[in-house]
């Protein structure tokens, strides 16, 4: 579920925790706990993030995410472990770059739900915004806000991106952003 409750839980004990109760942990947090998981059992994932141009505020300036690589795909695939779903276009799972076009450029995409579980622990301070964003008309309307820039987490801890346009505004947010050309980024990443 979306909240803090477990986010200083190490790995290890989030995932005996999971084992018999759900887990309380923000986008970020669930993502590098899921991306560890599968690591640990040979398949290969990374975290991914974007983040929005528009007017920052305390809440919503960016979303994380993993990507899984499917060997018999030869094909990244991305999920969004917080809110549950993932996401595909035409029956084919979309890689995170995909998701980021689609959602910014108003290209269709599919939502498919990962699970039914409750998505927000409602001990959550911010329980309330996340029950505004509930249902798929609000989560694509989110998602167009905080997919603007995508970021791809590379063993390293750094992040990078490759959108040239907004290179000076994306490093001021973090020095772990690194810019790349795009053809690089492509070439690298996927």
């Amino acid at each position: 579920m979306h909240g803090v409750q477990d986010e200083h839980l190490s790995v290890v004990d989030k995932t005996k925790k999971a084992l018999h109760s759900k887990i309380s942990c923000s986008c970020g947090y669930v993502s590098l706990w899921a991306s560890s998981i599968l690591d640990s059992i040979g398949v290969k994932s990374r975290c991914v993030s974007g983040l929005t141009l528009d007017d920052w505020n305390s809440y919503n300036n960016g979303h994380t995410m993993i990507e899984v690589y499917t060997e018999n795909e030869n094909k990244w695939s991305c999920y969004d472990i917080d809110n549950h779903v993932m996401f595909l276009a035409n029956s084919i799972h979309l890689d995170f770059c995909e998701v980021c076009n689609a959602v910014c450029n108003g290209r269709e995409y599919e939502l498919r739900c990962l699970s039914s579980a409750a998505v927000t622990d409602s001990s959550y301070e911010g329980a309330l915004y996340f029950d505004k964003i509930s249902g798929e008309a609000n989560l694509r309307k989110w998602y167009k806000r905080v997919l603007q820039v995508p970021l791809i987490r590379h063993k390293n801890s750094k992040y990078y991106f490759c959108d040239q346009k907004n290179r000076k505004r994306v490093r001021q947010y973090s020095k772990t952003y690194k810019f790349i050309n795009e053809s690089s980024f492509k070439r690298y990443f996927y």
